[in-house]
């Protein structure tokens, strides 16, 4: 929620972050040994860098604006995106798997991604025009440049599913048994078959970075509609405290 935001936050964020670096660190070095770990550890605290910078910047930018503040919401959501691909990571530094595999899988990565974030904008589309614009504006509660727009969001129920091109929604909470599965089983198998451990391991970790993109998405979905709500209303909305 927007009026949970803190400087707690953006600090469990870096945490995530960091945990997430060592965390594929640790992981690719005991699969395919120092050196990859040293490259990824190099890429990885880039990437963290980049993360965490963009977060700070806007943290200090937002001022109370909503728009900002759920953009804020959104990029924190990479912090635990990034924390999971680490899980994904050891696969693409394996030497045994071919790199042309390595690059499906990664094209794989980024059209789930990309399909769950716009699964996150077309569901909360059909939310919001599920509620009678009088409804809406009561909950929103305009006052000057103050809405309460935690309020109209609780109150539309927005859920995320795991989202997969081609299969319904209702097959998420068969995925989701899988994924616990082969989780387990590559955690068990991982110094008997390392290569097979990464996999177990790594195509779950996909599914969830996936799913945590839709989570991405919804916040960008609230921070667009907000966007409209300020030209429509010509103002800058604050959340009401």
């Amino acid at each position: 929620m927007i009026r949970d935001i803190s400087r707690k936050t953006l600090g469990l964020s870096f945490f995530l972050l960091t945990i997430g670096t060592a965390g594929g660190w640790a992981m690719v070095s005991s699969i395919a040994g120092d050196k990859a770990a040293f490259n990824f550890l190099i890429i990885g605290s880039l990437i963290q860098i980049i993360i965490f910078i963009s977060q700070l910047s806007v943290f200090l930018y937002m001022r109370k604006r909503i728009v900002f503040q759920l953009i804020f919401l959104a990029m924190c959501g990479l912090s635990l995106a990034w924390f999971m691909f680490s899980l994904v990571s050891p696969i693409l530094w394996l030497n045994v798997i071919d790199n042309k595999i390595k690059s499906l899988i990664l094209v794989v990565l980024l059209i789930l991604i990309a399909s769950n974030v716009v699964e996150s904008f077309r569901v909360f589309e059909k939310i919001w025009n599920g509620l009678e614009a009088s409804v809406r504006i009561k909950r929103l509660g305009v006052i000057g440049d103050t809405i309460n727009w935690d309020k109209l969001i609780n109150s539309m129920r927005l859920e995320a599913d795991m989202y997969i091109p081609g299969f319904s929604r209702g097959f998420s909470l068969v995925i989701s048994i899988l994924m616990l599965v082969f989780m387990v089983l590559g955690f068990n198998l991982r110094h008997v078959y390392p290569v097979f451990s990464a996999f177990a391991w790594g195509i779950p970790s996909a599914l969830m970075v996936a799913y945590l993109f839709q989570l991405i998405g919804l916040n960008l979905a609230q921070a667009n509609k907000v966007r409209m709500l300020e030209k429509e209303y010509k103002v800058i909305f604050r959340q009401k405290m």
